[in-house]
């Protein structure tokens, strides 16, 4: 097969779109090869960007990934990674060939063996899931605590059926961190029951005792259709459960007291943490969970701390346990605590729309209240909280920014979170404010920045951020997509690994547009 581009003559070529453009530009790319079959590569000599046409729309990014990113658009399950040096165990493909080194520009198709639509997709560190619209659960990846749920540890290079009738994965950004493998997975299946699998050293899997499972154990003790499930960490995760009578229970690792029990003691069984989170309102229900969660390398940390947002209906709080080295409890003394603090009280136009945590163990909150104020506390050494003084700590709540439309956050780190990047939406773009020694901050140019900057993405005004998602290919360094509302791609950051460019080693200082090049 051959197609004539201008001059350019494409042979080989598998699958092509025009989206009623004629304005066209740029590198075009085959990025699904026929079953079995893998046709990477650029597939003309002069870039092909659609400027005027519509895009396959995008469903879906990842928000933290393990040297990859996953994208979901038409049901289908797209991958992108870099030669980091640990294994490349997310592609579908394979676990340590490193020639299929896709970058953004090379989003290729995971080959889910299923024709049913995916309609979630997660990165589990160095694993990976996909649920398809029939309830068939796919696995793969590292496997080495069974993870997988597939009654075995041996590791799977492509998607593997691992269970049916589900219905849900719970998955927590803090599952995605770099270079951690003590991961597991919890699901909800038809008949309204949490099952789980794989790591469980500490209880976080809440089924009474500290043995891995390989596979899917039922959690009789979550209850039916529980209404909030917080799978949170990988080697000192704790799981926090809001049943269906509105209790809050929790199990896992507790060394800091982040479970709000009061003491350091680990919890193996799920226990009841109610009266401490909730106080005795019984109309408080958990909108979302935030934690700076430890994890395992030979300079790892176990300090861990939890935050939960309420709200009854009328008024919002922000409660918070554990670990308060970097003040990112926000209580103003820099003090841990094993009972929630309440961080903050919103009603009216001080209500909370948004919570965020920034960072890892080293790390901190952002909120975002009705009024559109932006409010953060905890480490702010590379001026992480947005604020402006320079000061390596904000010790409570602290105004950062007004106008703000949608925050952007819960960006797991590594290296205990330091090298962390802040994100908020306004109504005139993406802003950003922190760690910019790999061009982090997408302004064009390095420098750490202490307050909000705008984000160089060349958009057009009517035009917003719905997906953020970032990628971690060492320890200290991360490189950033954004998607926009009509569905353009751009991507910025470190790029050592080859994560953004596939043919350019270096650092990204500003957004570089992509575009997503399905073959259907």
């Amino acid at each position: 097969m051959a197609v004539e581009l201008g001059s350019n003559t494409v042979t080989g070529l598998y699958s092509l779109q025009v989206w009623g453009s004629t304005s066209l530009s740029g590198y075009a790319y085959a990025v699904t090869p026929p079953a079995g079959d893998w046709v990477g590569g650029r597939i003309a000599t002069t870039e092909f960007v659609d400027t005027t046409g519509s895009r396959p729309n995008i469903d879906f990014i990842s928000v933290n990934g393990f040297n990859s990113m996953l994208i979901r658009s038409g049901g289908k399950l797209y991958e992108a990674h870099g030669t980091s040096s640990y294994p490349n165990y997310t592609s579908g493909r394979s676990s340590t060939d490193d020639s299929l080194v896709t970058g953004f520009e090379y989003f290729s198709q995971v080959p889910i063996p299923d024709t049913s639509p995916v309609t979630e997709a997660y990165l589990h560190g160095p694993f990976a899931s996909a649920l398809c619209a029939n309830g068939n659960l796919y696995t793969w990846g590292y496997n080495g605590y069974g993870q997988l749920g597939l009654g075995d540890t041996t590791n799977r290079s492509f998607p593997t059926l691992s269970n049916t009738n589900v219905t849900k994965i719970y998955w927590h950004n803090t599952q995605s961190q770099y270079s951690c493998y003590e991961t597991r997975m919890i699901i909800k299946k038809t008949d309204g029951y949490l099952y789980s699998c794989g790591y469980n050293g500490y209880g976080q899997l809440g089924v009474g005792d500290t043995t891995n499972r390989s596979s899917w154990t039922q959690m009789t003790a979550a209850g039916a259709n529980p209404l909030y499930v917080g799978n949170i960490g990988n080697t000192y995760g704790s799981l926090v459960i809001q049943k269906s009578d509105k209790t809050i229970w929790m199990a896992g690792y507790n060394g800091y007291g982040q479970l709000g029990t009061g003491n350091g003691t680990n919890l193996t069984v799920l226990t009841n943490v109610d009266s401490a989170w909730r106080g005795g309102n019984t109309n408080l229900l958990i909108r979302s969970c935030h934690a700076g969660m430890g994890y395992y390398t030979s300079s790892g940390s176990s300090q861990c701390s939890i935050g939960l947002f309420l709200d009854d209906g009328t008024t919002t709080y922000i409660r918070m346990a554990g670990s308060n080295n970097w003040n990112q409890l926000g209580t103003g003394d820099g003090s841990d605590r094993t009972t929630p603090f309440t961080t903050w009280t919103g009603t009216g136009s001080a209500r909370v729309e948004e919570a965020a945590w920034q960072g890892d163990v080293v790390g901190g909150m952002h909120i975002r209240t009705t009024a559109g104020n932006l409010y953060g506390w905890g480490y702010s050494g590379y001026g992480q909280v947005g604020n402006t003084d320079g000061a390596s700590y904000v010790v409570s709540p602290t105004l950062t920014a007004t106008g703000c439309t949608k925050l952007w956050g819960d960006h797991s780190e590594h290296t205990y979170g330091h090298y962390h990047t802040s994100f908020m939406q306004k109504a005139d773009g993406l802003y950003s404010t922190g760690y910019n020694s790999y061009g982090e901050l997408g302004k064009g140019f390095s420098g750490n920045r202490w307050g909000w900057g705008k984000v160089q993405i060349p958009q057009a005004a009517h035009e917003s951020i719905k997906f953020l998602g970032q990628n971690s290919t060492t320890g200290s360094t991360r490189c950033y997509v954004a998607v926009t509302n009509n569905n353009t791609l751009y991507s910025w950051g470190y790029n050592g690994q080859y994560m953004v460019f596939g043919w350019n080693g270096g650092t990204v200082w500003a957004p570089s547009q992509f575009e997503l090049m399905r073959g259907d």
